[in-house]
């Protein structure tokens, strides 16, 4: 796959995947490949709650949100059962880690909070995608790539202060992103401590 799907809005899902052409993962990206994609698969709880909210799903925003979790379970549901087949109990610890990360993060409202979850997962799994160096243009991590980028890029346009959003104990939102970086740097350390000494 060309530089040239960077251009495209977004990629379509792939059929066969993961079992013909398109087999994505190389094993040196594995472990980052597991952290965006259990982030994605996060992000999907945030939109199910924000589906409900009168104030935010709307307009272009509630079309990209259905676009974005059409394409990513499409995907995420099969690498999901992949990663599984390895270590199952490893792969809910990772989730369970993501998905309670931000628990104590708040703002202003409920509703506000679910958006604000939504736009930082999303930015770390920007960080997560583009810190593949070897193999950025393989199927899967170009998917991730092009179709999270195109939906920031509308969340930031239709709100465009979520970028300098607060939360209840005066964080900015690159703190909290750093964090959920880390987070994620830390289990790809452990697990790779963890490969070694086997």
């Amino acid at each position: 796959m060309s530089k040239d799907e960077l251009k495209k809005e977004d990629i379509k899902p792939a059929k066969d995947f993961g079992e013909k052409e398109v087999k994505p993962i190389h094993q040196e990206d594995l472990l980052r490949a597991v952290r965006f994609t259990i982030k994605a698969s996060t992000c999907l709880n945030d939109i199910d709650a924000l589906s409900e909210s009168k104030k935010y799903f709307k307009f272009a925003f509630k079309g990209a949100c259905k676009k974005w979790a059409s394409f990513i379970e499409s995907h995420t549901s099969i690498m999901m059962k992949e990663y599984a087949k390895h270590d199952d109990k490893a792969l809910n610890e990772v989730y369970t880690a993501f998905e309670t990360a931000l628990d104590k993060i708040e703002y202003k409202t409920t509703e506000r909070t679910a958006l604000m979850k939504l736009y930082l997962k999303l930015k770390s799994i920007m960080f997560d995608v583009s810190s593949i160096e070897k193999h950025k243009e393989d199927y899967y991590n170009l998917f991730m790539y092009v179709n999270t980028k195109a939906f920031i890029s509308l969340i930031e346009k239709q709100y465009g202060d979520l970028k300098y959003t607060e939360d209840k104990k005066g964080r900015k939102p690159m703190e909290i992103i750093l964090f959920l970086n880390n987070l994620g740097n830390e289990i790809l350390a452990s697990d790779e401590s963890s490969g070694t000494n086997t």
